[in-house]
């Protein structure tokens, strides 16, 4: 995001201005958002099968975007099934007893609708837009995968080498992904997200087909999935296709709950480890834990990650980058899921720089823990949250996942409609309370990638 450039005002005058316009600013976008909803109210309803159901009516639009959501991603994975839900991600496609291999997405497209999948540690979700008179194609396709999904020899073996090729160039042949994975099992050690959705290339090699079977039938059922459809749809209508197209599907047992919860650390002391990479600079990311996305705290901590990091004129970005040239790019990303989450933030640095870096990350922190955020950063963050999730609301795509979102990770869906009002009152001491509690060396992780030509060695502090 570019930074604006006002004219130049006085300090007092700018400061004033400032406030002014940021509070009138984020009036007239919660206005806005709440009466959008007035406009385009959420319907809910449960097949007995347990197949949960949302939908939002947004008749400005021609379209309908129908969003499956699974409970099924990294978190799942046993042991020798590392890569086992990406991979099923790929074979959704594949063809079911009545439709063929990839017929699923041919079909979506003759209406002139898009298809897409895409597979995270907590969940997969299957993405439809289409014309939203076509939404009974969209309901046949995904009860169809849901319950005849068509396994065998030939379609594990095509996808297999797809999801093989996927790995090479993410993993092997990126050298930011290869980073990114190393990272992933510092930050997650011996803990279901520790591979991520990609996986473990050498369970991938050795997936069988009844591995597949009985993955399939323990996770791809009604009571394990919630589907969202946003668009010019009628609540009646939706209820009418889910019932037709999914009722006869038998639920599967649930499954036991899974902690997703890091152990707390026993020590005040940041975690150092040192690494290779094959980038041509070092880099250096440092991870705060966090708790789960449905926690009171996460919309405390995503406003606080804003005033730290969100754009060119937070404080990192602004003293790290622009005023001492320490890094050549610095990046930051919240990552709040099912169980413990993270707070990241990245520097693409001079050699040797990581020291001075810290300094600066960790006395900024200290500044909020100590004095809090000023009534501008506070005030801006809360103005750029609101922002999104307005803008946000005029596309039905966003609306059907922030809905999933809300229903798989967070508090039901309800976590979306309260945002706004969650957002607004977010106070200055929940800030420092945060900052306090996530935002400790004894909670962070330090993350030293040097290029591979460099002599290291790996440290534990």
């Amino acid at each position: 995001m570019e930074k604006i450039k006002f004219f130049k005002l006085t300090t007092l005058s700018f400061y004033l201005l400032s406030i002014i316009y940021a509070t009138s600013t984020m009036a007239k976008i919660t206005d806005k958002i709440q009466t959008k909803h007035k406009q385009s109210p959420i319907s809910t309803f449960k097949l007995k099968n347990g197949l949960e159901c949302i939908v939002y009516e947004k008749h400005s639009t021609a379209k309908a975007a129908v969003y499956l959501g699974y409970r099924v991603g990294s978190y799942v994975e046993q042991k020798g099934e590392k890569g086992m839900a990406h991979l099923f991600e790929h074979m959704m496609f594949r063809g079911s007893k009545n439709v063929g291999d990839e017929e699923h997405s041919q079909l979506i497209q003759a209406v002139g609708g898009y298809s897409n999948a895409y597979t995270a540690d907590d969940r997969t979700v299957y993405v439809q837009t289409i014309p939203a008179s076509e939404i009974e194609l969209v309901f046949r396709l995904e009860a169809d995968r849901m319950q005849y999904l068509q396994i065998d020899q030939q379609r594990l073996d095509k996808e297999r080498e797809v999801v093989k090729e996927e790995y090479h160039w993410r993993v092997q042949n990126n050298p930011d992904g290869e980073m990114y994975y190393k990272a992933q099992q510092k930050l997650y050690p011996n803990h279901p997200f520790m591979y991520g959705p990609i996986g473990k290339l050498e369970d991938i090699n050795h997936f069988t087909v009844a591995q597949c079977e009985a993955f399939y039938k323990k996770h791809y059922a009604p009571n394990k999935a919630v589907l969202v459809v946003v668009g010019d749809v009628s609540p009646d209508t939706v209820k009418q296709l889910a019932k037709k197209y999914f009722t006869a599907i038998p639920s599967r047992p649930k499954m036991p709950d899974i902690n997703l919860d890091l152990a707390p650390r026993q020590t005040q002391e940041l975690t150092t480890f040192k690494d290779q990479s094959s980038l041509p600079t070092p880099v250096t990311i440092w991870t705060f834990y966090t708790p789960e996305a449905r926690h009171p705290d996460a919309i405390p901590l995503k406003l606080l990650y804003s005033i730290l990091d969100y754009d060119k004129g937070a404080r990192f970005h602004r003293k790290i980058v622009k005023e001492n040239e320490l890094a050549f790019n610095f990046v930051s990303y919240p990552d709040f899921s099912l169980g413990t989450g993270t707070l990241s933030f990245m520097a693409y640095h001079q050699p040797e720089a990581e020291s001075k870096i810290r300094d600066i990350i960790f006395k900024e922190i200290q500044d909020i823990q100590q004095k809090g955020a000023t009534d501008q950063e506070l005030q801006k963050a809360k103005n750029q949250a609101l922002a999104r999730r307005y803008f946000d609301s005029y596309t039905a795509e966003k609306i059907a996942s922030q809905l999933l979102h809300a229903a798989l990770i967070e508090n039901g869906y309800q976590s979306y409609e309260h945002y706004i009002e969650e957002v607004k009152n977010v106070s200055h001491d929940d800030i420092i309370r945060v900052a306090r509690k996530y935002l400790r060396p004894g909670n962070a992780t330090e993350l030293l990638f040097y290029p591979k030509k460099e002599d290291i060695k790996e440290t534990n502090g």
